[in-house]
C-alpha cells in the first residue's frame, strides 16, 4: 500500500460540473498514451460516457521513436476533436500536456471556440475556460498531515489510505467566457 495524496476531483465530478455549464453530448481529450495517470482517468471518461450516454473523442499525443511524447502536431489534435464533434476539450492530469497547455493547447482551442475544463490547478492557470480544482495550497496542508502521521505520530505508512481532498474549488476564467462568448449558467455564480 502506497501513502498519499491524490489531486484532482473524482471524474464523475469533473462531467457533472461540465454537464452543469453547458451540454455535454462529446468530449474530446487530448493525453499522453505512455502516463498511467492520464490512461487512468481515460478509462474512467469511457465508463462514465458508456453509463452517461456521452461520446468521448480521444487523441493521443505522437510519441518518437524512444516512446516519448512530442509537441509535433499538438493543435492538429485539437482541430481534429472540435472536427468530431467536442464540445469540451477535456486536459486530464497529463505532465506532458501540462507544459504545451498555455501556449498550444488551450490557444488552438480559444481559436476554435472549444471551451476546455481544467483537471488542476495548473491547467487553469495556463487559460482553461473553467475546471474543478484542488487548490495546491490545500494539496500541501493535507500531505503536510500525511507526513505528520508517519514522521510525529510513528503511524507505518502501509497504514495510511491514499485519499483526495474532500473539497474542490470550481473554477471559471471569466476573461475566457467572455472570449469564447460562453458566459456561466446563472445558477452556477451563486
Amino acid at each position: 500500500n502506497v501513502t498519499g495524496v491524490t489531486h484532482v476531483a473524482p471524474t464523475e465530478a469533473q462531467v457533472r460540473a461540465m454537464a452543469q455549464y453547458r451540454p455535454l453530448q462529446n468530449l474530446g481529450v487530448i493525453y499522453t498514451s505512455t502516463e498511467r495517470n492520464s490512461v487512468v482517468i481515460l478509462e474512467e471518461l469511457r465508463k462514465l460516457a458508456r453509463e452517461r450516454n456521452f461520446k468521448v473523442i480521444e487523441r493521443p499525443f505522437k510519441l518518437d521513436a524512444n516512446n516519448k511524447p512530442v509537441a509535433d502536431g499538438a493543435a492538429e489534435l485539437v482541430r481534429e476533436l472540435k472536427a468530431a464533434g467536442a464540445q469540451w476539450l477535456y486536459l486530464p492530469p497529463d505532465s506532458f500536456l501540462g507544459t504545451l497547455a498555455e501556449g498550444v493547447i488551450i490557444p488552438a482551442a480559444m481559436e476554435l471556440t472549444l471551451p476546455t475544463f481544467a483537471s488542476t490547478e495548473q491547467l487553469m492557470q495556463a487559460g482553461a475556460l473553467t475546471g474543478l480544482v484542488s487548490k495546491y495550497y490545500n494539496l500541501g496542508q493535507f500531505t503536510a498531515h500525511k507526513v505528520e502521521q508517519i514522521l510525529v505520530a510513528k503511524q507505518e505508512p502501509k497504514t495510511i489510505p491514499v485519499e483526495t481532498l474532500k473539497r474542490f474549488s470550481y473554477q471559471i476564467s471569466m476573461s475566457a467566457a467572455q472570449r469564447l462568448k460562453l458566459p456561466p449558467p446563472m445558477g452556477m455564480l451563486n
